[in-house]
């Protein structure tokens, strides 16, 4: 299977509305040469809880439950990830969120194979799709890109009614 059809693949674990934007971005993007692969596309609730534990101490935790950034059920949560994986606090920060566009099926990542982020950010901005995490450079976004289905139903809802 080809890097172009993987990619295509991992992308359809976005949100529906999304499908026919990010086909033509990823097209545009091989039409003008840029190669990279999409990484991480969905991720749960848990996964992203999980990742959030990286680098962090179980102190780091409790210091944001203080601050009021964290609610309770999730410095329980997260306390939990931490205690059964001790080797995390090793590993580098990797996010600074626990509401991530991934787990809402808006967001991917990126690894560049002979292009620039920049290029990929320039052509995606035709199509709705963003980069708006400067100290994330991988991370693209899909919440500019409109759910015109939402809008079709309410349009067919309307005619229904006259």
């Amino acid at each position: 299977m080809s890097l172009l059809q993987k990619n295509r693949d991992r992308l359809l674990e976005l949100q529906p509305h999304t499908h026919r934007a990010v086909s033509e971005f990823l097209q545009n993007c091989w039409d003008q040469g840029f190669r990279f692969t999409i990484l991480d596309v969905y991720r749960s609730q848990e996964e992203q809880e999980f990742i959030f534990c990286k680098g962090r101490k179980r102190q780091d935790i409790l210091n944001l439950y203080a601050e009021g950034k964290i609610l309770a059920p999730t410095v329980d949560r997260l306390l939990a990830i931490i205690s059964a994986n001790p080797d995390l606090q090793d590993e580098p920060v990797r996010t600074w969120t626990l509401q991530s566009k991934h787990t809402d099926r808006l967001a991917f990542d990126v690894s560049t194979i002979n292009c620039s982020i920049y290029n990929i950010e320039a052509i995606g901005k035709r199509f709705g799709i963003t980069h708006p995490l400067p100290n994330d450079p991988a991370h693209f976004e899909c919440t500019e890109i409109r759910n015109t289905s939402r809008f079709r139903a309410i349009d067919t809802r309307i005619k229904e009614l006259m």
